[in-house]
């Protein structure tokens, strides 16, 4: 009788194992699909990619030859912020 509920149970977990098996095989079948589709969609896009890496060259060459060496950013995204109140502490006051 022992020997007949651990069968049964071993078939169903098998059952179960294999349930799961297919299940992962399926999931990762879709992944793959959806890999393809995202390297077509790269394959196709290649072009603009290049076009917009020239483009940006070409804005940066021109923008930095004009202006002197002395002016000209230590980078694109330097921002330069004027001098405010130098002689001002931000330091509050105690209440005296």
């Amino acid at each position: 009788m022992a020997n007949q509920a651990l069968t049964v149970d071993s078939v169903a977990a098998a059952d179960t194992v294999a349930q799961i098996i297919a299940q992962c095989r399926r999931d990762i079948e879709a992944a793959w699909v959806h890999v393809e589709a995202a390297r077509q969609v790269l394959r196709r896009s290649r072009w603009l990619y290049e076009r917009w890496k020239q483009q940006l060259a070409a804005a940066n060459t021109a923008a930095f030859s004009d202006a002197p060496a002395r002016r000209r950013p230590r980078s694109a995204g330097f921002v330069m912020i004027p001098g405010g109140r130098s002689g001002q502490s931000r330091r509050r006051l105690e209440p005296v």
